[in-house]
């Protein structure tokens, strides 16, 4: 095994990969590392309740970071992968993705309005709820999937820095009180709308991608390639985000600052692990012979899990040292929910890594099917989990249904477990 990683290792192609998973490291260490400083301080600042409050809002972006992004996170990835040579072809599926995207925008802007408008817990934190929507309007125009697609992370991996270190300096020049709480969702959006702006430009300038006028027509085309994957996320995120919700709904913000705290540090564990599944997606995706195809992603399974084990276990054993060194003592809620939680990061990336898969097989209705049965037992658990152990009850579900996940999508994809040799 060590010898034909050091043999791979040689390989242009592996060095590209090498080198773009070490830029993208780059970006979930700032997107990490930069807010490990300011969220012990945050916290410290507004204090735990507080600070559920601005997670309970950024749980509910993420259903609208899901409406607007429609699954062109990956469709959008494979496309400019498999084209990046052609200019013009590329220009043309930029903007339908972008103004596609706008649409979608304005749509969820909408259901935002009505939430507002209608829920007194919504209401009651109306500004944090607005200036938080600033983060969706910032993932909007901000294309990763052109990065990634072009296999050029490492201009992801500046601009994202860049956004992290201005918000991480105007937290601490603003964010002085339990009355300044209100900005912290504010400076977050602003910091990521600015950069996203420059992208644009820069993709302009570096890439000579033109603005091009698209049709109704392109978007609805986009749309409809786009269903099944909207339709398995949108799925994902009902057992993920809406948790999280929900936790709010039947406890109270100070439970949600809990499970955030374990959260925190457990995503962004799984984040920067993620990585692996982000770069060779493309990697994986530009070979079209299935059967190196599949010597190529059996292997890089291989790996991918034996690190995955390991980051687990590190994470259990120091639940407590990660959690008392950064958010400081008396935390011991959130330390044992950590420690549950451990677990998902071996689960959690796996079912991300054969979904990518099942994308590049174009069986996009698979990853639907998949996502709503596991979206369905998770609704069976959530809300008797939660009434009964709170935090403690939604670390524990979402163990029983990623693992439940994984096992369908090993169903689907069992010759990415076959222990039958593959020739190089």
């Amino acid at each position: 095994m060590i010898n034909k990683i050091k043999i791979k290792l040689k390989n242009k192609d592996t060095k590209t990969l090498v080198s773009n998973f070490s830029y993208l490291t780059i970006i979930e260490i700032s997107n990490y590392i930069l807010p490990f400083i300011t969220i012990p301080y945050i916290v410290r600042t507004i204090g735990i309740e507080k600070y559920g409050t601005i997670m309970f809002a950024y749980s509910v972006m993420i259903f609208f970071n899901v409406i607007t992004n429609f699954g062109f996170k990956l469709l959008a990835t494979k496309y400019i992968s498999i084209n990046r040579d052609d200019v013009k072809k590329v220009s043309k599926y930029f903007w339908s993705v972008i103004l596609t995207q706008m649409m979608l925008l304005i749509f969820s802007f909408s259901i935002l309005l009505v939430l507002l408008f209608s829920i007194e817990r919504f209401h009651s934190e109306m500004s944090v709820f607005l200036y938080s929507f600033g983060m969706v309007l910032g993932n909007v125009i901000f294309p990763v999937w052109f990065f990634q697609g072009m296999e050029k992370m490492k201009y992801i991996s500046i601009f994202t820095v860049v956004s992290r270190l201005i918000y991480t300096i105007l937290i601490f020049m603003l964010v002085t009180s339990v009355e300044n709480y209100e900005l912290i969702p504010l400076i977050n959006s602003l910091s990521l709308i600015t950069i996203s702006l420059f992208s644009l430009y820069f993709i302009h300038t570096k890439f000579g991608i033109e603005f091009v006028l698209i049709s109704v027509w392109d978007m609805i085309k986009l749309l409809k390639e786009g269903w099944y994957l909207f339709l398995s996320t949108l799925s994902n995120n009902l057992y993920t985000a809406i948790n999280t919700v929900l936790l709010g709904f039947l406890t109270n913000y100070n439970v949600v600052g809990i499970f955030s705290i374990a959260s925190t540090i457990n995503g962004a564990i799984t984040k920067i692990i993620k990585i692996y599944n982000r770069i060779t997606f493309p990697y994986i995706a530009k070979y079209k012979d299935e059967k190196l195809r599949l010597t190529k992603t059996k292997f890089l399974l291989k790996l991918y899990f034996l690190i995955l084990i390991f980051a687990s276990i590190t994470t259990f054993t120091c639940s407590s040292t990660f959690i008392t060194l950064i958010f400081g003592p008396n935390h011991e809620n959130s330390i044992i929910v950590l420690k549950i939680l451990a677990l998902s990061i071996i689960v959690e990336p796996l079912g991300g890594f054969f979904t990518s898969y099942l994308v590049i097989k174009n069986q996009t209705k698979t990853i639907s099917k998949i996502t709503f049965q596991t979206m369905l037992l998770n609704f069976i658990f959530i809300i008797p989990m939660i009434y009964i152990f709170q935090a403690k009850g939604m670390a524990i579900t979402k163990i029983i249904v990623e693992g439940f996940q994984v096992f369908l999508n090993i169903k689907y994809n069992k010759e990415l477990i076959s222990f039958k040799k593959d020739q190089d």
